[in-house]
C-alpha cells in the first residue's frame, strides 16, 4: 500500500525559513550541550545560583548571533538574487527532475546554506584555493572560492569547504549550459 509519508524528502523540499533554521541548528545543539555542562559545573562548584541563569541567557543570545550570522547572510543573498532574476524559491516546480537538472542548487556548507538559481549566474570565471590561517600562522582550513559573473555583470563569489562540493556545483551549472553551448557550436560550424 502506498503511503504519502514514504516519499523521501530533501533540502529541495524545504522553504527558505526551514533552510535558515536548519543551517544554524547544529550549532545550537552544541551550544545547548555546552550550557548543560556549564550549568552542572556551576551547581557543583558553588557558583552563585542567582548569576547562573543570567550567564546561561547571555550565552544563549551570543550563540544565536554567532550560529545564525552566516545563515542570515545566506538568506540576504537569496533575497537579492530573487529580486534580480524575478524568480522566487517558493515558485519552483521541478521537484521531480534529477538534482543536476533542477533550476535551483541548494546545499549546506560553511555554517550556512547555498541557494542559487541557474539564471542568476551568467558565467563561472575561476576557482581559487584559499588557506585560512590562525594567529600562529598554521593552516587551519582551506576554502575553495568560486568566482562568477551574475546577470547584472557584477563579479560574485561562493565559498566551498571542499573541492568536491565546488565540483558538484560546477557539474550542476554545466549540465544545463552544455546543451546551449552544443547548439551554439553547431550554428557556428555551418
Amino acid at each position: 500500500m502506498g503511503n504519502k509519508n514514504d516519499k523521501k524528502t530533501s533540502l529541495y523540499d524545504d522553504s527558505l525559513g526551514k533552510l535558515f533554521c536548519k543551517s544554524g541548528m547544529i550549532g545550537l545543539i552544541i551550544l545547548a550541550f555546552a550550557e548543560l555542562i556549564i550549568l552542572f559545573v556551576c551547581i557543583y562548584s558553588g557558583y552563585d545560583k542567582q548569576d547562573t541563569p543570567v550567564l546561561l541567557l547571555l550565552m544563549w543570545v551570543f550563540g544565536m548571533v554567532v550560529f545564525y550570522a552566516r545563515p542570515m547572510f545566506s538568506l540576504l543573498q537569496v533575497l537579492r538574487q530573487q529580486a534580480a532574476i524575478g524568480i522566487r524559491w517558493r515558485d519552483r516546480t521541478d521537484f521531480d527532475k534529477p538534482e543536476y537538472e533542477r533550476d535551483w542548487y541548494v546545499m549546506f556548507d560553511g555554517g550556512g546554506f547555498l541557494l542559487y538559481h541557474r539564471n542568476y549566474i551568467q558565467k563561472i570565471l575561476r576557482t581559487v584555493k584559499e588557506d585560512q590561517r590562525s594567529g600562529d600562522n598554521h593552516t587551519r582550513e582551506q576554502w575553495y572560492t568560486l568566482f562568477f559573473e551574475d546577470i547584472t555583470g557584477k563579479q560574485r563569489k561562493i565559498k566551498f569547504s571542499s573541492t568536491t562540493l565546488e565540483r558538484e556545483f560546477r557539474k550542476w551549472y554545466k549540465r544545463e549550459n552544455k546543451h546551449k553551448a552544443h547548439t551554439l557550436d553547431k550554428g557556428h560550424s555551418s
